[in-house]
């Protein structure tokens, strides 16, 4: 798949993308999943303050875990801080802090939209999160 050269216009949609995501988080609208590229991995930084360790969710994985996720329908109560778009690689970087709501810290968070047949759709997405302890590698 090949992906255009970012437009003048890419922010603005770039905008309007990541509220529509800011959005259906909260509410965990099925249509979450149409966000996403077919090929988007999920990159999670695993930390517990004191050692980190990177875990690449493949997109198939991904979409499942995020199927059951807002099956649950607990909604998303993070919070993004100093949001910043940038163009990029024929699309648009979001960059941003999360307040995560369950434990009170921040962390890096990070999208790539790219247009996919005229709409852009996040193709990476790159988080971290805090946990008690790193779990062992599996």
């Amino acid at each position: 798949m090949t992906f255009s050269i970012a437009r003048a216009d890419d922010i603005a949609d770039a905008k309007a993308a990541f509220a529509t995501m800011l959005e259906y988080q909260k509410t965990d609208d099925a249509r979450t999943l149409d966000l996403f590229t077919p090929d988007c991995p999920f990159t999670v930084t695993l930390t517990d303050g004191k050692a980190s360790r990177t875990v690449v969710v493949p997109p198939e994985l991904f979409r499942k875990q995020l199927t059951v996720s807002i099956a649950k329908k607990e909604g998303n109560k993070d919070i993004y801080e100093n949001v910043n778009y940038a163009p990029e690689a024929g699309g648009v970087r979001v960059t941003a802090t999360v307040l995560a709501a369950d434990t009170g810290k921040r962390g890096p968070f990070s999208v790539l939209y790219v247009r996919n047949n005229g709409t852009l759709k996040i193709k990476e997405i790159k988080v971290t999160a805090f946990v008690p302890a790193i779990p062992p590698q599996q």
